[in-house]
């Protein structure tokens, strides 16, 4: 069962990071974490990624490839981490993409990218 969504890659400001690295802390001691591109294309295959973020300096090539297969499969996608950073969260020395594989934790990232995004009746005075 492929779902087909078209999906974009939402940019993390840095003062919500620290939220986004708590859950993603507590997703991997869960064991809700899958590292790297390659598990992360086979977990979008198989339906298991819920969400996934994706390090600035991956390369442009690995980065086409990989956001395709997650848009291909309706994952959330994330960035504004560099690999490093990524590395830092999962504890590792270089992490180019990280993906969450429990539902409920991804709609926990979801609620926090949402809490960013300005209220269009606020900007226009309404609200």
């Amino acid at each position: 069962m492929t779902r087909m969504r078209t999906t974009t890659v939402d940019r993390v400001g840095p003062t919500l990071k620290p939220r986004f690295n708590g859950l993603i802390r507590q997703a991997r001691r869960s064991g809700r974490v899958v590292i790297g591109v390659q598990q992360t294309r086979a977990a979008a295959k198989a339906g298991r990624a819920a969400a996934t973020l994706v390090a600035d300096d991956l390369s442009p090539r690995r980065r086409e490839t990989l956001v395709d297969r997650l848009n291909e499969n309706g994952v959330a996608m994330y960035d504004g981490w560099n690999k490093d950073e990524l590395g830092e969260i999962t504890g590792r020395a270089a992490v180019a993409a990280l993906t969450i594989t429990d539902r409920h934790i991804a709609s926990g990232l979801s609620d926090i990218v949402a809490s960013q995004k300005p209220d269009p009746q606020k900007e226009c005075g309404r609200g």
